[in-house]
């Protein structure tokens, strides 16, 4: 549940990739035309920092056949729902979360304003919160409301006073002589507190209530459908207990300031955000970077935005409010509110293939709420398609893999439409199509297409044909895991990977092991599992020694060799063990070996300040050098495999490396294990070496590994470097037949490399 008296009070897939400010390393908006007048949008921006990830549904007010509603749970608003659970209940192409609530006893009542259909659900608070209104010709409201009620008793032969306020609608009862009406919105039942009378009345006629009965407090009370309960304290105040009788007819009177008239819809949150464009003055602020929920309208009233921000994880922790603000401008909001964020924010969408609800953005778990506001659709499907969409299990196979289509067709409003005569087709001739699923059998990028009503979608997939390397993975197995099942992967010679089902892998093992499938049976006996692949093998250890052994090159890609007269370089294998003094002679000596092949690159923490041979490059910083057409770039993550936390300037250089390098070849070189690197970051990697390839680049990453190894993988190859571990888990000698360092060559464009024995 939600307090408001916590806060700390003050004064299509359709992707694109921006950059809007200097300060931003990378954004990504993802884009679904959900229905007409309704875009979904995913806003994932990356700054120095950290990440910033936002849901966005912007909706067209001036669309006739959506409906903007507010949501409350289906058994009334003294009750909670999730998000979810609402936008099921109310069919609605999108929602968010809403006001800020209290829980108390078995019920809740939002803090704040709550109108839906033009009825008054729950009034205005009275503590100066924000409220966003709706009225019937959909003009958008942004503003602090106050309230105001009067009770009249009228043709009552008990009168003594013939009117008193109303303090407040479809609130939880006070126990002071305020008196509350509670209606059947509410739910079935209210709860009367102690010392309270409770005036149970019938629906009379418009505004008016006749008298059905009453109750002395301490109980449930019924609510009559359409009809409301009158409560106070009696000892305090004695209108309703001293004036009505049974039959008798109270009048409610009650005001809204500002005066909008025709309010549909209405909900409320904590302040104003946005006004005439601008940050306005908080009247409240919840301090810190959270998550976020807010509503906005565009300054020509035309386009409403649902606005949810992900916060509290890794690397997100979320915006203030002032950066909720700025957010909302920067969308093209005029007026905006902020409403209850934290473990309440939750934005759902329908899903364009299944018409599923789904949540959009990430959390722990679907808070319960007190209401919601959503977007209504009443447009019914048509029979004729006008775009389609198409999605595949997966984009890159091995030949043999299976992919499953999935696909939607729809309207010229975007409702889904479905027929019998759906037609999968796949430039693969030789591939087996059964139902929606592709069985590839040639090697090569190939179209899948679905037809319906002659409309197309068509999407592109890689089988991977020439395959040089497998690993597996977990490549270590220790006797405290639990049953492991092992992953296999396929390397191609054009630094492309594919996963291997484990129905077209051979596995073998040890006597001493067990498995079943794929899956090694828990143990503590020492062994080897093999996974063989075509005539291709990796090899996992279980409970084995601390340090696994390098294993041969299997076959090369087409950069593997040398060019006779090329410039050289060698990137040493790292040193990942304990730095002892005896072993860092032993690997300086190593390292002299070396100096025939050009400058040595080191990239070790474990080198660091030791001045161990000339022509050693330490690669724990961010440098940038050329030679013929190649760029070589040292980079360190060693700081929480961060690139960001490790050097704040480091994400920059590589954008601009990556938007602007002429150079044929991009070489880069790690101090630690590029798997290793932060989902998150990796996430933004991923995307600048795939900048790099599409720009014709030819690009090698180099990075510690368990074993030395080449995994190439999106058209990048990746190249390991097997660490030179101790001979023996407690010696001070390393076994340097474990080290096989890189040597690259180059000349003008060309490029090679080799591992060193």
């Amino acid at each position: 549940m939600k307090k408001l008296f916590a806060i700390i009070l003050t004064a299509t897939l359709m992707t694109s990739q921006l950059a809007i400010s200097a300060e931003t390393i990378y954004e990504n908006i993802k884009r679904e035309q959900i229905t007409k007048g309704v875009l979904y949008e995913e806003i994932d921006t990356y700054k120095t920092e950290g990440w910033q990830r936002t849901s966005v549904v912007k909706i067209d007010l001036k669309d006739e056949d959506l409906e903007v509603k507010v949501l409350s749970p289906a058994k009334g608003s003294s009750s909670l729902a999730t998000i979810k659970q609402m936008a099921e209940t109310h069919s609605t192409k999108a929602a968010v979360n809403g006001d800020f609530f209290n829980f108390s006893s078995g019920e809740t009542n939002m803090l704040g304003m709550m109108v839906s259909g033009g009825e008054m659900i729950s009034t205005p608070a009275k503590d100066g919160l924000a409220s966003f209104a709706l009225t019937e010709d959909n003009s958008a409201i942004f503003d602090y409301f106050t309230f105001s009620g009067t009770l009249y008793a009228e043709n009552t032969s008990l009168t003594q006073l013939s009117s008193v306020e109303l303090y407040q609608i479809n609130k939880m009862p006070l126990t002071t002589g305020a008196i509350t009406m509670i209606t059947s919105a509410w739910g079935d039942t209210v709860n009367i507190p102690i010392g309270n009378y409770a005036m149970i009345c019938e629906p009379y006629e418009e505004n008016k209530y006749k008298m059905i009965g009453f109750s002395w407090g301490a109980e449930p009370v019924a609510i009559p459908e359409g009809g409301a309960v009158f409560t106070a304290n009696y000892e305090i105040n004695g209108f309703l207990n001293l004036n009505f009788a049974i039959g008798d007819v109270i009048r409610v009177e009650t005001t809204l300031s500002p005066d909008v008239p025709a309010i549909k819809e209405s909900i409320g949150g904590n302040t104003l955000i946005v006004k005439n464009g601008a940050v306005c003055n908080f009247t409240n602020n919840i301090s810190g970077k959270n998550p976020r929920t807010a509503l906005g309208v565009s300054a020509d009233g035309n386009t409403l935005y649902f606005v949810a921000v992900q916060g509290r994880i890794t690397d997100c922790p979320g915006m203030t409010q002032e950066g909720l603000a700025q957010f909302m401008i920067a969308l093209g909001c005029d007026a905006a509110i902020n409403l209850d964020g934290g473990g309440s924010t939750t934005m759902v969408t329908e899903n364009i293939f299944t018409g599923a609800q789904e949540v959009k953005n990430d959390i722990t778990s679907l808070r319960q709420v007190s209401n919601a506001i959503g977007v209504i659709s009443h447009l019914a499907p048509l029979e004729v398609a006008a775009v389609g969409e198409i999605q595949l299990s997966s984009n890159t196979v091995v030949c043999e893999d299976n992919v499953d289509v999935w696909y939607v067709f729809r309207d010229q409003n975007y409702n889904r439409i479905t027929g019998p005569n759906v037609l999968i087709q796949t430039s693969d001739s030789q591939a087996v199509i059964s139902g929606n699923n592709i069985v590839f059998k040639t090697p090569g990028n190939h179209t899948v297409s679905v037809t319906y009503q002659n409309i197309v979608a068509e999407t592109q997939v890689r089988v991977l044909g020439d395959i040089f390397s497998i690993s597996i993975s977990p490549e270590k197995v220790s006797a405290t895991d639990k049953n492991q099942t092992f992953l296999v992967t396929a390397y191609d010679r054009n630094g492309h990977s594919a996963p291997i089902p484990a129905s077209l892998v051979t596995f073998s093992h040890s006597d001493a092991l067990s498995m079943s499938g794929n899956t090694l049976n828990k143990t503590a006996a020492t062994g080897t599992v093999t996974a063989s692949y075509k005539n291709l093998t990796a090899n996992a250890v279980v409970n084995g020694e601390t340090y696994l052994r390098s294993n041969d090159i299997m076959s090369e890609d087409h950069f593997y060799g040398t060019i006779p007269g090329g410039q050289k370089i060698t990137v040493a294998a790292t040193a990942n063990a304990p730095q002892k003094f005896i072993g860092l002679l032993q690997i300086k000596k190593y390292l002299q070996t070396l100096q025939n092949a050009g400058d040595i690159y080191a990239p070790s923490q474990l080198f660091d300040n030791w001045n161990l041979v000339e022509n050693c490059i330490v690669a724990n910083h961010y440098s940038e050098r050329t030679i013929e057409n190649s760029k070589i770039v040292t980079l360190s993550i060693k700081n929480a495999s961060s690139i960001r936390l490790t050097d704040s300037t480091a994400w920059s250089k590589i954008k601009n490396l990556c938007q602007s390098a002429t150079e044929k070849n991009i070489v880069f070189i790690l101090d630690t294990n590029i798997t290793k690197l932060d989902a998150n970051e990796k996430t933004v990697w991923n995307y600048y070496m795939n900048m790099l390839t599409e720009r014709g680049k030819n690009v090698f990453v180099v990075s510690p590994g368990i074993k030395t190894s080449a995994e190439p993988s999106g058209g990048v190859f990746y190249l390991f470097l097997g660490a030179p571990g101790q001979s023996s888990v407690n010696s001070v000698f390393y076994d340097l037949n474990q080290a096989k360092p890189l040597r690259f060559t180059f000349l003008g464009d060309e490029i090679k490399y080799t591992f060193q024995s």
